[in-house]
């Protein structure tokens, strides 16, 4: 979900109509996510390789 998204008029049944704080507290999650993640990708690409890291974040990605 985008800022753009979030913050879009809701008078054309797409966007949610927020202001940017609340637009900002829907992406938060996602942003520490990525947060947290980061050193763990950093471990697998060091473990194995980047071809391989993105090869399955393709697969998860994919079957999400």
């Amino acid at each position: 979900m985008t800022s753009q998204l979030l913050q879009a008029p809701n008078h054309d049944g797409i966007g949610l109509d927020l202001d940017l704080l609340h637009a900002g507290l829907w992406l938060a999650p996602n942003a520490a996510t990525f947060g947290l993640m980061a050193p763990v990708t950093a471990a697998v690409i060091r473990r194995f390789s980047p071809q391989v890291t993105l090869m399955a974040g393709a697969f998860v990605m994919g079957v999400a």
